[in-house]
C-alpha cells in the first residue's frame, strides 16, 4: 500500500546524507509522497519517522479516512478566506469579512491540525476580550454567526477531503442572547425619558426615534427608508433594504423575518405626515439622508442618540436599542403574543424574542398559579396546622374513645399534639386503681 524508498541527497550542507521518501497512492490513483530525515523502527514507530507516517497513510487508507496531508497543512484563514470571497450578496461578504477580521490566532493554525480545544480557545477569547482589538469583547449575537461561519468553512473542508472530520463537532455553540442583551423592566427606557429624548431633538432626528420608538426598526433599517415605503394610506410602512456600513442600501437584511409590514401608530402617522413634505418625493428616494444627501450609517445614528441623551440628562447606558426594546416592551404590556412580538420587531425566531424579552410578559407569575390551582380544583389534600402538625388530626372531632374534641374537653401540649381531658381522667384513675391492688 505504501512504501518508504532511501535516497542520499546530491547537494547542499548534507550532501551525501540519506533520507527517506515514503511513496503512495491515494482514493483517486494518485501517486504521492513525503520526505522524512529519520525512517525509524517499524517495530516501535517513532512520531515524525517516515515508518511513522507510513502506518499513519495505510491505516487511514484502510479505514476509508484518508485525506491528502498537504492539503491539510495549508492555514485555514487561506480557506476561510476564498469562502469569504464567494459571497454574492455585499452584506453577506461584509459579515464574513468581519469574521475573518476575528479568526485571530485560527488564521495561521494549518487546518489538518485544528482541534476542539483550539475553538473553544478561540470562543474564550471573543468572550472576553481581543488581543487585536485593544481588548474589547464581542457580543454573542456576533460570536454566534462568527462560530456559524467557522462551522461552514470546517464542513466544506470535510467535503473536500481536507479533513476526515470536523473539530467543530462537540463544541457547544454560543447563545445567540448574552445576559446583557436581556431585557427587564429595571433597565427599560421610561414613558418619561423618550419624552425628554423627543422634547430636545430636532425633526429629523426626532421622527426617527419615533420610528423606533412606535415601530421598533433597528437603526440601518430606519436610515434604508424610502418614500415608496412609507404608505400614509394605508398608514404602514414597509421594511425592505437598510444601508450597509460602506452606505450602500442592500436588500439583504438582518434576518429573513426582517422584511415586514409595520402599522403606523397615531402619533407616528401624524409625524411621517408632516415630516415626509418636507423629503423628496420621488419613489427610491431615502427619507433620511445624511446632511449631504449620502445614505446615514447606522453608527451616526447611534452616536447622534448619544447627544441627545446626554442634551436630555439621561444616563449614558442608554442607547438607541432602548427605543426598539421601548417598542417590544408597550407590545408586551398591552397582550401581544410572543410570535406577534417576532414578527413586529424581525426577529429571525420566537425564541430570540423570548430570550430578549423574557421577564417583561406581565402576569406569567400569577397565570402559572392559577394554571396549577385549576389542575388541583376538587382535590383535597390534608392541611397544615399552625403549629406544623399533621393537619388529619386536628379534622378530627372525636378521640380515639369517642369523647368530644371540644374546647372544654381537649388540649394542646407543647410540642402541638391534641389531647383528650375525658381519656386522661381516665387513665389517672386506672392508674390509681392498680397502685391500690398492689
Amino acid at each position: 500500500m505504501a512504501h518508504i524508498q532511501a535516497k542520499n541527497r546530491t547537494s547542499g550542507p548534507r550532501k551525501g546524507q540519506k533520507y527517506y521518501i515514503v511513496r503512495w497512492v491515494d482514493i483517486h490513483g494518485e501517486e504521492k509522497s513525503k520526505s522524512f530525515d529519520k525512517k525509524g523502527s517499524e517495530s516501535y514507530p517513532a512520531p515524525g519517522t517516515a515508518h511513522a507516517f507510513k502506518k499513519e497513510v495505510e491505516n487511514r487508507l484502510i479505514t476509508g479516512s484518508y485525506t491528502d496531508p498537504k492539503l491539510g497543512e495549508q492555514p485555514f484563514g487561506d480557506l476561510f478566506l476564498k469562502w469569504a470571497n464567494r459571497a454574492k450578496a455585499p452584506r453577506t461578504k461584509e459579515a464574513r469579512m468581519s469574521t475573518f477580521g476575528n479568526l485571530g490566532v485560527l488564521k495561521s493554525k494549518p487546518v489538518g491540525k485544528m482541534h476542539q480545544e483550539h475553538l473553544r480557545e478561540w470562543l474564550d477569547v471573543l468572550r472576553e476580550g481581543r488581543p487585536w482589538a485593544d481588548g474589547k469583547p464581542l457580543a454573542a449575537t456576533t460570536i454566534g454567526l462568527a462560530f456559524q461561519h467557522v462551522k461552514t468553512v470546517l464542513n466544506q473542508a470535510v467535503n473536500d477531503d481536507i479533513l476526515t472530520k470536523t473539530p467543530a463537532r462537540g463544541v457547544e455553540a454560543p447563545s445567540k442572547v448574552s445576559v446583557e442583551n436581556i431585557v427587564t423592566p429595571v433597565n427599560l427606557l421610561t414613558l418619561a425619558q423618550a419624552e425628554a429624548l423627543l422634547g430636545v431633538s430636532r425633526p429629523k432626528l426626532r421622527t426617527m426615534m419615533l420610528v423606533a420608538m412606535q415601530a421598533g426598526l433597528r437603526p440601518s433599517e430606519i436610515v434604508g427608508l424610502r418614500y415608496r415605503d412609507i404608505d400614509l394610506g394605508a398608514r404602514t410602512l414597509r421594511v425592505e433594504q437598510q444601508i450597509g456600513r460602506d452606505r450602500l442600501p442592500t436588500f439583504t437584511l438582518k434576518t429573513e423575518t426582517s422584511r415586514r409590514t409595520v402599522p403606523l401608530p397615531d402619533e407616528l402617522y401624524a409625524a411621517l405626515s408632516a415630516y415626509l413634505k418636507s423629503c423628496d418625493m420621488s419613489s427610491t428616494a431615502l427619507i433620511f439622508p445624511s446632511r449631504n444627501g449620502r445614505p446615514m450609517k447606522a453608527s451616526e445614528v447611534w452616536e447622534q442618540f448619544k447627544n441627545a441623551a446626554k442634551r436630555a440628562g439621561l444616563p449614558d447606558r442608554l442607547t438607541w436599542k432602548d427605543c426598539r426594546h421601548f417598542y417590544a416592551s408597550k407590545l408586551i404590556q398591552y397582550g401581544a403574543s410572543v410570535k406577534a412580538v417576532q414578527l413586529r420587531l424581525g426577529h429571525a425566531s420566537p425564541d430570540i424574542t423570548l430570550k430578549v424579552y423574557t421577564h417583561l410578559w406581565p402576569g406569567e407569575f400569577e397565570r402559572t398559579i392559577e394554571a396549577v390551582n385549576a389542575a388541583w380544583e376538587g382535590v383535597t389534600v390534608p392541611k397544615i396546622n399552625a403549629n406544623n402538625r399533621d393537619s388529619a388530626r386536628a379534622a378530627k372531632t372525636h378521640c380515639i374513645n369517642g369523647h368530644p374534641f371540644d374546647d372544654a374537653n381537649s388540649y394542646v401540649d407543647p410540642v402541638g399534639r391534641r389531647h383528650c381531658r375525658a381519656c386522661k381522667r381516665d387513665r389517672k384513675r386506672r392508674d390509681r386503681a392498680e397502685s391500690a391492688a398492689a
